[in-house]
């Protein structure tokens, strides 16, 4: 009786797990369209196809896509991303969601990179970093961070509200 009651207790923490991760994934694929479309030259030209994760954790998700739309020339073009997003502090007022668009024609993933990166270095707390999911969420957050013109701030799922003000200050 006992070992079925803790099946189920398992089973149900795995499906919570699970559902949190699913959402965050939904998240990430509707604002990698949203970033998309407004890093494009013509937004009502844009579509994406190919869409498919790489990663996910609840808290983390990178998704790979082809994204296909007007150019300045006022032709098509046709483009391999990468989408990174990530959120501190989930699920607390102190919430802040970061992500990056990354053209995989200029640059190459954020997952291969990490595989060859010493993470340790990158983390203010080389001591937090436990588990392979740490230490894939510290290298995305460093990655995120330094490309500073590739980078933004996903206001309607950040909420801290010291960071959406000096956002605002800022005009982005």
């Amino acid at each position: 009786m006992r070992t079925n009651l803790l099946i189920i207790v398992s089973l149900c923490f795995m499906l919570i797990g699970c559902n949190k991760a699913d959402n965050y994934e939904k998240l990430t694929i509707e604002q990698a369209e949203k970033v998309l479309k407004k890093n494009a030259k013509n937004p009502e030209s844009c579509k994406i196809s190919e869409m498919e994760t790489a990663y996910k954790q609840d808290s983390i998700c990178v998704v790979r896509f082809t994204g296909t739309g007007e150019n300045s020339f006022g032709g098509s073009a046709s483009s391999r991303y990468e989408f990174v997003m990530l959120s501190r502090n989930m699920n607390t007022d102190k919430q802040i969601t970061l992500c990056m668009l990354n053209d995989l024609e200029e640059e190459e993933s954020v997952l291969r990179k990490y595989k060859t990166a010493d993470v340790s270095r990158m983390s203010k707390n080389p001591e937090s970093i436990k588990t392979k999911e740490d230490s894939i969420y510290s290298y995305c957050a460093y990655a995120v961070v330094m490309h500073t013109n590739r980078f933004t701030c996903v206001k309607e799922l950040t909420k801290d509200k010291d960071i959406l003000e000096a956002l605002n200050e800022s005009g982005i």
